[in-house]
């Protein structure tokens, strides 16, 4: 049987330390007045190696998205090459579903200076 992307970031998601149920396909789909994106990111050989769940809902008076990735990113912190691919991917959703807000809520800690610094460089 082939494997989905989802069974993949799925996998992924139970391996990795960072990871957490709200950011699974199973909880995207208990939020059913929510459209649901997956961003992944592989490295050389395929394997997924970073990879953040949005959740995107309409606000009727603006016509426009909010955009909410439980926990965050999914990868490691350190690596700033994945952060950006993240990111850039993240920017294109938004810009595809008009979003006007985009909150994230990372399991890092807040004294965690190098990983603010990485964050503000990248504008997200």
């Amino acid at each position: 049987m082939e494997q989905t992307i989802t069974d993949e970031v799925e996998e992924f998601l139970q391996r990795h330390p960072k990871s957490h149920f709200l950011q699974s396909a199973k909880w995207a789909s208990v939020k059913d007045n929510w459209k649901h994106e997956f961003i992944t990111v592989r490295n050389e050989n395929g394997a997924v190696i970073g990879t953040m769940s949005i959740l995107l809902r309409k606000v009727p008076i603006l016509n426009r998205y909010m955009m909410y990735a439980p926990r965050g990113f999914v990868c490691d912190k350190e690596d700033k090459e994945t952060l950006k691919k993240l990111t850039i991917e993240a920017k294109k959703i938004a810009k595809r579903y008009h979003a006007f807000i985009f909150r994230l809520d990372p399991d890092i800690p807040k004294e965690d200076k190098e990983f603010r610094q990485t964050m503000e460089a990248l504008r997200i």
